[in-house]
């Protein structure tokens, strides 16, 4: 009865959109989804699933791989992604969003008014709040010293947070949501304004605009090639890499990407915050690097 029933719902359901009932299983009748279509020469796989709201990804030295779960009113989490289950690192966050593994320490942001910066120790598990921010959401170590945070508002900007004493320091102003960072060896410090669809460069003041007309681009990563990836956070969003002054489509169709990190194997592992999972994305063996 519950098949008979099933069958009737998928020819009246696909009978409105005007599809034959062949063209669907029982999966893709419920998934209605674009799939996603990476450039030639790539591939992907599901690397981690079951991570609701997830945001922002990073790794330590040991190869443990940590993410946000951005959810509010203190549902939000920190979790070590493992198998068969993930381990909660921090709980009852509101709304964390960026965050950055830099020696034993790993840091994160609450993307609230007065959200917390949150420092905690990898190796006794103890954590502290450094500082408070209105709407925070990148962060990044800069060369010399210290962390560079973004303030995702209609009026934001860049700010400099001294790990000592917890000091904030407005470091460049009147940008439209800013929101990914990265940080390239000189110092400039590489932002996606996604209010703007830009994706800009600030270095010793002056502002540098890389790569324009973009759709909501949201999280940055350097690879050390120097090539510039950039994840797109719209439903029907996109990767991208900027490589020599060339910007190519790596992966489309994927929903709200997020955060990047790439593996010691070169692999990049990217958040897609709409399918709550983590995909590891690599070129095909046959497919020579450009």
């Amino acid at each position: 009865m519950k098949l008979r029933l099933l069958s009737n719902l998928q020819k009246i359901l696909l009978g409105f959109i005007g599809f034959g009932i062949a063209s669907f299983g029982y999966a893709d009748l419920f998934s209605w989804g674009t799939p996603i279509a990476p450039a030639q020469g790539w591939q992907y796989r599901v690397y981690a699933e079951d991570l609701p709201h997830i945001d922002n990804i990073d790794l330590d030295r040991h190869g443990n791989l940590y993410a946000t779960l951005e959810r509010g009113k203190g549902r939000g989490k920190l979790v070590r992604i493992g198998k068969p289950s993930h381990k909660v690192m921090l709980a009852e966050l509101n709304r964390p969003d960026g965050l950055v593994v830099v020696g034993d320490k790993l840091y994160l942001v609450e993307e609230t008014m007065q959200g917390r910066i949150i420092e905690l120790n990898l190796g006794t598990g103890l954590s502290r709040t450094l500082a408070r921010l209105d709407m925070t959401e990148g962060i990044e170590p800069l060369p010399g010293g210290g962390l560079v945070l973004s303030q995702d508002m209609g009026k934001g900007g860049l700010v400099h947070l001294d790990l000592d004493d917890g000091k904030l320091t407005p470091l460049y102003g009147g940008l439209v949501r800013p929101e990914g960072l990265a940080v390239d060896r000189h110092g400039g410090i590489f932002v996606a304004e996604t209010g703007t669809g830009r994706v800009i460069r600030i270095f010793k003041g002056k502002l540098t605009v890389v790569v324009a007309n973009l759709n909501e681009p949201d999280q940055l990563l350097l690879q050390a090639d120097g090539s510039l990836w950039i994840s797109e956070d719209s439903k029907d969003g996109r990767l991208l890499r900027l490589k020599e002054n060339r910007l190519k489509v790596i992966m489309e169709h994927l929903e709200s990407p997020q955060g990047m990190v790439f593996t010691p194997k070169g692999v990049l592992l990217l958040a897609e915050q709409g399918r709550d999972r983590i995909l590891a994305i690599e070129q095909t063996a046959s497919t020579t690097k450009n």
